[in-house]
């Protein structure tokens, strides 16, 4: 009669599978959330709004056309990423704040993106697994 439970895994190839694993979770984590980053960019600039006054030094639409999401991924702990997404440029961080202040149009951008997450995420997830 056995007396206790005996398991062997082989090691290196079970480790290796791992390793692959991780690789891959962490590849559809990017995916996703640069997607994520790429949908609600398009987003802010729809709801980003134009100046239409008379000051010269103003351009219209400058504001729109630099919503855009950081180049680079920053990698703050295993399996964990973030960005930024929001206005780019040396004139344009001089007003931003107050645009979006007033017309929030990046937290309405964030609203309108956040239901969607869950699908891009699969989509990720679906995409590093199947490879």
């Amino acid at each position: 009669m056995p007396d206790g439970f005996h398991a062997s895994f082989v090691t290196k190839p079970f480790l290796h599978s791992l390793r692959e694993l991780e690789r891959r979770v962490d590849r559809a984590t990017m995916w996703s959330l640069r997607e994520v980053a790429r949908e609600m960019a398009k987003e802010a600039q729809r709801n980003a709004p134009v100046y239409s006054g008379d000051d010269a030094r103003a351009k219209p639409g400058e504001l729109r056309r630099s919503i855009k999401p950081s180049r680079r991924l920053k990698h703050i702990g295993p399996h964990t990423y973030s960005t930024v997404v929001g206005p780019r440029g040396s004139r344009v961080h001089l007003y931003a704040p107050k645009i979006e202040e007033a017309a929030e149009y990046m937290k309405r951008a964030y609203e309108r993106v956040l239901p969607r997450v869950a699908a891009i995420s699969t989509k990720g997830w679906n995409k590093a697994m199947e490879r």
